[in-house]
């Protein structure tokens, strides 16, 4: 009983590691287009898709660090600012601030400069872009 289960045991680890090799000998090329730090700037999304995020959040977007509304007063200044983004070939995924009551990252997905998903995610404590924060969140009925 206990052998066969180190037979399974050993199995699995060994069909595990071929997987990884596989995935180890590809992920150089995938990580060569695939770009996500905080040196992404905003000038760094692409034009086209920058006007969709200004379209979408009802006018201008603010660059990371730069002038931003936080509340709901009226203001002159953007209600948006540019927080962090990521792309991998033709995929964008971009985060922007958004102020008011609840204080908020709003994120949006691209692929070839069509919006294909967005989502709200929680401003992180220290304010510091990471690119964990820019994975959808899976839903509940779906959590394990």
């Amino acid at each position: 009983m206990i052998r066969s289960m180190y037979k399974i045991i050993a199995h699995k680890i060994t069909a595990f590691l071929a997987v990884l090799y596989c995935g180890l000998a590809i992920a150089p090329s995938l990580a060569a287009e695939r770009v996500c730090t905080p040196d992404v700037g905003w000038p760094d999304v692409p034009a086209a898709i920058r006007q969709k995020l200004a379209d979408s959040v009802g006018g201008a977007v603010s660059p990371q660090g730069g002038p931003f509304n936080p509340t709901d007063v009226m203001d002159s200044i953007p209600n948006a600012r540019f927080f962090g983004a990521c792309h991998a070939a033709e995929q964008w995924t971009v985060a922007l601030e958004r102020g008011g009551i609840a204080y908020y990252l709003q994120v949006f997905r691209f692929s070839d400069g069509v919006l294909i998903d967005k989502w709200t995610a929680h401003m992180p404590t220290d304010r510091r872009f990471a690119p964990d924060l820019l994975v959808k969140p899976m839903p509940a009925d779906r959590r394990q």
